[in-house]
């Protein structure tokens, strides 16, 4: 019979995470996450705004960060983290790996995420998204996201899920972009997964109108450079590429609508919104926040790209 120690080490969770112009919500997400994991790996990719700065400073507290750095141009997603899968599964085939990319927040429907993961199968899991929405109404002065955003969609119109998984599963299978399915490494055919409604993500993709107009101009710019991509990938910052580039400004009205609308079709319905805070035991926020100027990832102006954050 396996010792309560050896039990322990083989319930280990290491998050992995391929960020890039994310000052304004990262230190939430690593305190978030510092709960529950006992590794978060971060790869920082082409950041041009403060997080690097702040990963280190939170890796100077003692939270088991292992900060990585990938500078190629194209937003090569999945094949860095399927790397770190190969890696992980050699390194730590017993601990747990769940792909979090920095708007993304473990939570459960009951007791804490870190109780619930230890009652799950040994056997590869989707974890469901909960899209929270900005309302005109919310505390813009307030700079920490999971206080300010509080509402979210009552139901899915286009249910997504994350994946997670045993890290020894990393030998045989890879990650495609998004990390929402396990593919065969040989044959590209998805890997049974077991959904639960356990655990969710809590998923913050839209949050004030200058990391809107950052992560859709780069974002999209950075996938448009990937010879591999495919048609109809990340549609949703296509469908906001133009709105983002245009000068004119986003208001809370609008930032509301396009939040609530964040990855849906056109013929999609619009979902309804609930309040429902995410809990979170970070509630602090240490280090400034200073984000990059949009204008600059289209100009190319080398000089006076970051500002202090602003929610607005």
């Amino acid at each position: 019979m396996d010792s309560p120690l050896c039990r322990i080490k083989q319930m280990s969770l290491t998050t992995i995470s391929w960020v890039r112009n994310e000052a304004d919500i990262i230190e939430i997400f690593v305190r978030h996450h510092a709960a529950f994991a006992e590794r978060m790996i971060i790869i920082v990719h082409r950041s041009e705004d403060n997080t690097r700065e702040i990963l280190e400073e939170l890796k100077r507290e003692g939270i088991p960060l292992d900060i990585r750095t990938d500078e190629r141009i194209a937003h090569e997603q999945g094949e860095a983290l399927s790397q770190l899968m190969l890696e992980l599964a050699e390194e730590e085939p017993e601990a747990w790996i769940l792909p979090l990319d920095a708007d993304e927040f473990l939570g459960s429907m009951s007791s804490s995420p870190k109780e619930l993961i230890h009652t799950l199968p040994h056997t590869p899991h989707l974890f469901p998204w909960r899209t929270y929405v900005p309302t005109p109404e919310d505390p813009m002065e307030e700079l920490h996201v999971l206080r300010r955003i509080a509402h979210r969609r009552k139901n899915e119109i286009i249910p997504y899920s994350k994946v997670f998984f045993p890290a020894s599963v990393g030998k045989t299978a890879r990650l495609p972009l998004g990390s929402h399915q396990l593919l065969d490494r040989v044959t590209s055919e998805p890997i049974q997964m077991k959904d639960t409604e356990k655990l969710f993500l809590a998923h913050f993709p839209i949050r004030s109108e200058n990391q809107l107009r950052t992560k859709i101009i780069g974002g999209w710019l950075s996938h448009l450079a990937n010879a591999k991509r495919k048609s109809g990938e990340i549609y949703q910052w296509e469908n906001l590429f133009e709105r983002a580039k245009d000068p004119r400004p986003i208001t809370q009205e609008e930032l509301h609508v396009i939040a609530l609308r964040y990855a849906l079709f056109p013929e999609s319905l619009s979902p309804e919104l609930i309040k429902d805070p995410l809990p979170t035991a970070a509630t602090a926020m240490k280090y400034p926040v200073h984000m990059l100027d949009p204008g600059t990832l289209l100009s190319g102006r080398q000089n006076d790209r970051l500002k202090p954050a602003v929610v607005a």
